[in-house]
């Protein structure tokens, strides 16, 4: 399979809450020095946007210590993963990865494919990501369920080890992460110190094309947050609830009763769902006519076994997931 690699370097600064045109070069290591694929042209448009002079080079070229004069580092989805491996992994130079398939030689993840690390065919009709963490930088004012394709397509995904920190995982398999970050400091699989900000980003080459307006939010966010620019949110995500929002159960986990908070905007049929990880519904707790305002529902999971479960909101012509753990 055919990949690239980005090296970024990086003068910033804010404007408008995006980084502004200033003094920036960016080293791009793509496949061929003479050629891009589609995905990396798409990246390297996006990231001159953004203000950053983008020159390229061969990914195989490219050396550990090649990061050190920039600031930051791009790993694309179309290179050979070969290629790049582990060169960056002790290297304190923020990192953006879109090629999930160099996380288990970073010990970000482990080491069998397809169960630790790999991709994953997903169609926007029935497949969403969950948020995970609404008060981090990169997904900041995004709640519930977020869609980030406009057609099919693949993702990568990964199961973050040590400290890493998923932001979008998919739920019916809540453990595989689209978006994941590890801080400077932070510990990996082996419980080494991360030298600089990780972010592995769920788009697959080729497919940077049907990114929606949400995606794109979050990769802008995701290279601010590298690179430290962490000035307040203004770029408001298209899914962000205007007075409808699910709340997160509490307790959390739970054993075995739990409560749920919900808001509603208007007036109309909503429905409360729980499902189990392989999306098997185990309980109604609503179905139902209501009124707009705010509402409080108890869930007794005392006839199910220990587990990670899935709450689903239905209203206003929306819905939102949020996950939850039972422990027995």
């Amino acid at each position: 399979m055919g990949k690239a690699i980005m090296l970024l370097a990086v003068a910033f600064a804010i404007s408008s809450g995006l980084v502004a045109q200033t003094d920036m070069t960016v080293l791009m290591c793509v496949t061929t020095a003479d050629g891009m694929a589609e995905g990396e042209v798409t990246m390297k448009t996006r990231l001159e946007e953004l203000g950053m002079v983008v020159d390229a080079v061969t990914a195989g070229d490219t050396q550990s210590d090649d990061a050190l004069s920039y600031d930051l580092v791009f790993v694309h989805e179309a290179i050979s993963s070969s290629a790049v491996g582990n060169k960056f992994k002790d290297i304190p130079t923020p990192l953006m990865s879109t090629e999930f398939y160099i996380a288990d030689d970073m010990a970000f993840t482990g080491t069998t494919l397809g169960t630790d690390y790999g991709q994953l065919d997903t169609n926007p009709q029935t497949d969403f990501l969950l948020v995970e963490d609404v008060e981090h930088p990169i997904t900041e004012g995004f709640t519930g369920d977020v869609v980030v394709y406009d057609g099919v397509g693949n993702m990568g995904f990964g199961v973050p080890q040590g400290d890493g920190l998923s932001l979008l995982s998919y739920p019916q398999n809540p453990e595989m992460s689209m978006l994941f970050t590890y801080e400077e400091g932070s510990a990996d699989l082996n419980g080494d110190e991360v030298p600089a900000r990780r972010v592995f980003f769920f788009t697959f080459n080729g497919y940077e094309g049907i990114m929606n307006d949400d995606a794109w939010t979050l990769f802008d966010r995701s290279v601010r947050w590298l690179l430290g620019i962490e000035a307040k949110v203004t770029d408001k995500p298209a899914n962000a609830p205007q007075l409808f929002h699910l709340s997160q159960n509490y307790p959390n986990p739970f054993n075995p009763v739990t409560k749920i908070d919900y808001d509603l905007s208007k007036t109309g049929h909503v429905r409360l769902d729980v499902f189990n990880t392989r999306g098997e519904k185990v309980s109604t707790l609503v179905d139902e006519q209501q009124t707009a305002g705010s509402y409080s529902v108890t869930f007794d999971a005392s006839e199910l076994p220990t587990g990670i479960y899935l709450y689903r909101l239905y209203a206003d012509d929306r819905f939102m997931t949020k996950k939850m753990a039972l422990a027995k």
